[in-house]
């Protein structure tokens, strides 16, 4: 009995295949009287009973022993172990590491093409403008030294206390507004410019320009050299009107930015060029008030209309090469 535990504990298989050959066959015997009868009441007190009493008992201790060993095997077989289970959370973590950087890049490239089709469909409200009025391009929308007038092209400083009349502080009756649906704010918007979102926290008292995109607009030794037209709303000082005709080489003019955003930069609705360039964008602005910088947020580029009305997308220092912010260069 002993060699037999001592199998059970060492060598469950071979204890199995003990119990199957030699037992089942006992077993058939030893448990012919399902109602459990006594062996010697059948086949009275003998030798013989005797012994096979003896073998029922000693069958009844294998599977005693033999069974805590088979269901421990079972459980181990059908649950993780611990080194299993860090390999697993292993390879979940190495595969989030891979695709959380690739769901990111997928996102700002979404929000890119929204940012192009918004552009491109303001640059359409330009054109159609044109063509209603003669080819001479609205106002640029300044803040300063200019006053709000009617012709600016977006009606961004609706709040101004200088403005008089009241069409003016509707800003669904700016001209580029009228065609292209109505006024929707969020089409004058890149779906990533978030300094644009944290101006839209401060007061609506506050006059400032919750917009990202601006129109060229380079005046030079008192010459209006486009795009937009130079309406100052002062009878002292001069309209200067800007023509569509008046442009050289159309496809490689800037016509509307993506501008630069910092702080309250874009200030208005005009841009206004510069020469100097800027190591990074991301440093504090060391550059005087009035001089624009395209952004670099998507990906070091910014998006731009040209004068022949198709949109790039460009590093900010095309747009400090005259070639690119003078219409007539």
């Amino acid at each position: 009995m002993k060699n037999v535990t001592q199998l059970g504990q060492h060598n469950p298989s071979k204890l199995e295949a003990s119990i199957g050959c030699v037992g089942a066959e006992l077993l058939e015997g030893l448990n012919a009287n399902r109602d459990h009868e006594p062996i010697h009441s059948r086949w009275g007190d003998t030798p013989w009973s005797r012994d096979l009493m003896q073998s029922r008992r000693k069958i009844r201790a294998l599977q005693s022993i033999a069974a805590p060993q088979f269901t421990e095997r079972a459980s181990a077989a059908a649950g993780f172990t611990l080194i299993e289970l860090l390999v697993v959370i292993a390879i979940i973590a190495i595969l989030a590491g891979l695709l959380l950087p690739a769901l990111s890049r997928a996102k700002d490239k979404g929000r890119q093409v929204a940012c192009i089709n918004n552009i491109r469909q303001v640059s359409l409200g330009f054109f159609l403008y044109l063509d209603d009025n003669s080819d001479t391009f609205p106002g640029c929308a300044a803040k300063l030294p200019t006053f709000p007038v009617l012709e600016d092209w977006i009606y961004w400083n609706v709040n101004d206390s200088r403005i008089d009349d009241p069409l003016r502080r509707d800003p669904r009756n700016a001209p580029i507004a009228q065609y292209t649906g109505g006024f929707n704010e969020n089409l004058f918007r890149c779906p990533s410019d978030r300094e644009v979102r944290e101006k839209l926290k401060r007061p609506p008292a506050h006059v400032l320009f919750k917009y990202s995109y601006t129109a060229n607009s380079h005046y030079v030794n008192e010459n209006n050299r486009g795009m937009t037209s130079l309406f100052p709303g002062d009878f002292n000082l001069d309209n200067l009107p800007f023509k569509s005709t008046q442009i050289v080489g159309p496809s490689g003019k800037l016509m509307l930015v993506e501008e630069y955003a910092k702080t309250d930069r874009p200030d208005d609705g005009r841009w206004t060029p510069t020469t100097k360039r800027l190591v990074r964008l991301a440093h504090p602005i060391p550059y005087a008030p009035g001089e624009s910088q395209i952004t670099d947020r998507h990906g070091g580029r910014g998006t731009v209309v040209l004068g022949d009305g198709h949109v790039e997308t460009v590093r900010p220092e095309f747009g400090n090469l005259p070639e690119h912010f003078d219409a007539m260069f």
